[in-house]
């Protein structure tokens, strides 16, 4: 995870372990190859939607949609709409993509800061929003942000319809996810953190993003 492997007959050769992601592969003659302890093995070169997989500079594949199926259009979202396919599949593999390809190099994380309100929530609170107020680095601002990356704790996406809007300050922007699901996320009256994560794309590269802050959960 975040290297630049560039220039080489072979960029890497795995047999085992989790598949690679979030990496560079640059002008390799064979970009990457995978061993197959048994027959009909698959392997996926990415961490799913909108984590994403690694960055190929011969992918010839375009960027015009966004979502786990690349089915949202149109939407770029910094990711392919069609698969990378290895080229080179040895006998045994029944797949060997790369799902999700990364259209600008990979970049490291970087954090921001995050306001939730309301920041505490009542026991029997399951209607209405969790409002984020997402203070971007410096340099980036909303446009660079893609909305359908955007998740609370890695899994609830923006609540249905709600839309990305910036406030005073091209770095500072508004979010909302669907109270209903924050509140399965929180078991017990305690202290949370919840962490507000996303993909920034700029002309240049494909970075995520995460914030953190804390939200209260009262008792009944």
């Amino acid at each position: 995870m975040g290297n630049t492997i560039s220039n080489n007959y072979l960029g890497i050769g795995i047999n085992s372990g989790p598949s690679p992601f979030h990496n560079n592969f640059i002008n390799n003659t064979v970009q990457a190859s995978a061993g197959c302890p048994y027959a009909g093995c698959v392997w996926t070169w990415d961490r799913g939607y909108p984590n994403g997989g690694n960055f190929w500079s011969d992918n010839v594949g375009v960027d015009n949609c966004s979502g786990s199926f690349q089915n949202v259009c149109p939407s770029p979202d910094g990711i392919g709409d069609t698969p990378y396919n290895m080229n080179f599949d040895p006998p045994r593999i029944l797949s060997n993509t790369d799902r999700f390809p990364l259209m600008k190099p990979f970049a490291p994380a970087v954090s921001g800061t995050v306001s939730l309100g309301p920041a505490t929530i009542g026991a029997q609170s399951n209607g209405g929003y969790l409002t984020a107020i997402v203070k971007l680095p410096e340099g980036y601002n909303a446009s660079n942000l893609i909305p359908s990356s955007i998740r609370l704790n890695g899994s609830i996406a923006l609540a249905s319809g709600a839309t990305v809007s910036q406030s005073n300050g091209a770095g500072l922007l508004v979010v909302r996810f669907n109270m209903t699901q924050v509140r399965a996320l929180l078991s017990k009256p305690s202290n949370y953190a919840l962490q507000v994560s996303g993909n920034l794309l700029t002309s240049t590269n494909f970075r995520p993003f995460y914030a953190t802050a804390s939200v209260r959960l009262l008792p009944q």
